[in-house]
């Protein structure tokens, strides 16, 4: 039998920072073009000034020492996509204490007991998750390698460096007060219901009958 959804609402920074995640091998790949980021991103910045903005469904399974996405990691990629983005620029605008919060809640976590820092995120395919912790190590993508245009690293790379340039944007009149109210609403005000559930048969199930309803309301 089907477990019952007892997803429950959490805001951004809380999910993020209190685990790690990996996006598992036989999960969709990274598909979001720039149609979907700008989306994103208009999304975001229009409810800057929103005492809460609820950005779906995480469905999560547990592993030891991580949590498994089954559904939501094109938001969580993104969503990390961004928090970067929010990072270099404000160790640039000199908010050090911002950006070490943000860096803290987002991109890494640290180990208490052996002092190691871990990504919050990590991909399954060694390529793409090496392109993706580039761009998190320096807010660059990896250089001296080929990458395809049509590829997952591609993408990733497209969509940071999307997000950058319209955050840079968006800094131009006020970075200082700017990057505190991103730093603000990432971390308090930006929600996700969640689901987690320590059998991974059943949160995929829970996935499948979610995915065929979304299929059913566009079919509608």
């Amino acid at each position: 039998m089907l477990p019952p959804l007892n997803a429950s609402a959490s805001s951004a920074g809380k999910l993020l920072s209190s685990f790690t995640f990996e996006v598992p091998q036989f999960q969709r790949e990274y598909s979001w073009a720039r149609d979907e980021v700008a989306e994103f991103w208009n999304d975001l910045r229009g409810s800057l000034e929103a005492d809460s903005y609820f950005l779906g469904l995480v469905i999560l399974t547990d592993k030891p020492e991580r949590k498994l996405v089954v559904d939501g990691q094109q938001r969580l990629i993104t969503l990390t996509l961004l928090a970067t983005a929010i990072y270099f620029e404000a160790k640039l605008k000199n908010r050090m204490a911002l950006a070490e919060r943000i860096q803290a809640d987002f991109i890494r976590s640290i180990d208490y007991d052996t002092d190691e820092i871990d990504p919050r995120l990590t991909l399954s395919d060694e390529v793409d998750n090496t392109t993706f912790q580039t761009i998190l190590d320096i807010g660059e993508p990896p250089s001296g390698f080929h990458i395809a245009e049509d590829s997952v690293s591609r993408r990733m790379i497209d969509s940071y460096e999307y997000l950058r340039e319209r955050l840079r944007d968006d800094l131009r009149s006020d970075p200082f007060k700017r990057l505190g109210k991103w730093a603000d609403f990432l971390t308090n005000r930006l929600y996700f219901a969640v689901f987690i559930h320590p059998d991974s048969s059943s949160a995929y199930q829970v996935y499948e009958v979610i995915n065929h309803a979304r299929k059913g309301a566009y079919d509608r």
